[in-house]
């Protein structure tokens, strides 16, 4: 009776020693591939209920369909990668692949036993002690060969590519291993060690192939930032020049028309000098040179662009900056933030159809060395949101357009930075602040 006692507690010790590994491979395989959240603490519920699930697992008190098994792993790992960023597809695409190569661990230790000839279940947790091991120096191996890559999120239809090919790894792999339970031979035996390093080959290029995906993609969306930095110092040099000609134009009417007031001043005609004078006055040649001029040229020309194109469509644009020649920022990223502000609101003011109403205003200033942008515009009413609140863009060809508000976010967070925003009516605010 003791020895069954005592053998209960070692085996009991030794399931949580195992579930505790668990939760280190698991820590580390997040560390390898996914960022945690600013100022989000560990949520230990979830870590505790994996953690006895890792017990329960092991100790075989759940006599559940394999299937059942992956799928309850699956939701538990999910609730746990909740304290990292990502998006939810992305998550769900390593977390899949994550249990697809323990999986083969697993029917890797137990093709070992097999190959053998030890078929006895008292060591089943030896065997599971073996998989976790081998998995252990397989997320390791990961975070060496991985540590100089990012993960940034993929169209939706990548990652669910990428699901449908985990799933149909490990039903090879599992198919195989069951077969060769059924069965006997040195063929079979061989065949099923061919079939699972093939697997874990496919589910290691799997991994580079979503990681050199994802790099193309932020690539891609990075030159069409520069590009349109580019753009902007073009069209601030022709902007110069151009106010350069109007001055000069406005210089020499204003010359001729001294000249006139002159010979009116010398005639005597104070009636006709008077109203020439107030005409002059009203006119105020140079206000329509520019409607901001800080010597900062990515901001001028971005600006003075986007004034352009919202006084074509009749909309008022009033603008305060208040900022220093140099910024403590990125170009790339003033670039993308203020751009893509001013399009969503010029865009806005173009689809809303009171003409009475339309306006922006854009207020830029420094604080203590960090940048307060603020924008106001007006707008339909119609706001798209997603499933988790987030605004979405109304644009039809979302990849040629950047990703509007989200792009917004991220080069803020660059900073440390702070995006709010504020629908109220017809008005729609939008705040950021960069930290420097």
């Amino acid at each position: 009776m003791s020895k069954c006692i005592l053998s209960l507690i070692g085996s009991s010790i030794m399931a949580a020693l195992m579930a505790t590994l668990s939760l280190w491979i698991l820590k580390e395989y997040f560390q390898t591939f996914f960022k945690k959240k600013e100022g989000k603490k560990n949520f230990y519920p979830f870590w505790g209920i994996y953690f006895v699930w890792q017990i329960c697992t092991i100790q075989q008190l759940v006599n559940w369909p394999v299937y059942m098994r992956i799928l309850v792993n699956i939701i538990l790992i999910f609730c746990i990668s909740t304290i990292n960023e990502g998006s939810i597809l992305r998550k769900i695409t390593f977390i899949i692949l994550y249990n697809s190569t323990w999986m083969m661990m697993e029917f890797l230790t137990g093709y070992i036993f097999i190959t053998f000839g030890i078929f006895n279940h008292s060591i089943d947790l030896l065997g599971s002690l073996v998989s976790k091991v081998l998995l252990l120096i397989l997320v390791k191996g990961l975070q060496v060969f991985f540590e100089q890559d990012s993960v940034h999120g993929l169209p939706q239809r990548y990652s669910i590519v990428f699901i449908l090919i985990l799933n149909g790894s490990m039903y090879v792999v599992y198919d195989s291993f069951m077969m060769r339970c059924h069965s006997g031979g040195d063929i079979n035996i061989f065949s099923s060690f061919m079939t699972l390093f093939v697997m874990l080959i496919i589910n290691f290029l799997i991994f580079k192939l979503y990681l050199h995906l994802s790099e193309n993609l932020e690539l891609k969306r990075n030159n069409l930032v520069f590009e349109q930095a580019i753009d902007l110092y073009d069209i601030h040099i022709k902007e110069k020049e151009n106010s350069a000609k109007e001055f000069r134009r406005i210089r020499h009417d204003l010359k001729n028309q001294l000249i006139y007031l002159k010979e009116l001043l010398k005639e005597g005609k104070y009636n006709e000098l008077y109203e020439c004078l107030v005409k002059l006055i009203a006119e105020e040649p140079f206000n329509n040179l520019l409607i901001v001029n800080t010597d900062n040229s990515v901001i001028d020309a971005l600006v003075n662009y986007k004034y352009s194109w919202a006084k074509s469509h009749g909309i008022e644009f009033y603008a305060k900056l208040d900022v220093p020649t140099v910024l403590p920022f990125a170009s790339s990223d003033i670039c993308v933030i203020l751009g893509n502000a001013l399009d969503n609101a010029v865009e806005a003011n173009i689809r809303f159809r009171w003409k009475n109403k339309h306006y922006i205003k854009l207020l830029m200033r420094m604080e203590d060395k960090n940048l307060i942008i603020l924008v106001e515009n007006t707008f339909n009413g119609d706001v798209k949101k997603s499933k988790q609140g987030k605004l979405l863009s109304m644009k039809e060809d979302i990849d040629n357009h950047g990703i509007g508000m989200e792009s917004i976010r991220k080069a803020a967070e660059k900073y440390h930075g702070y995006v709010a925003t504020e629908c109220e009516k017809n008005l729609f605010k939008l705040r950021i602040i960069l930290y420097s």
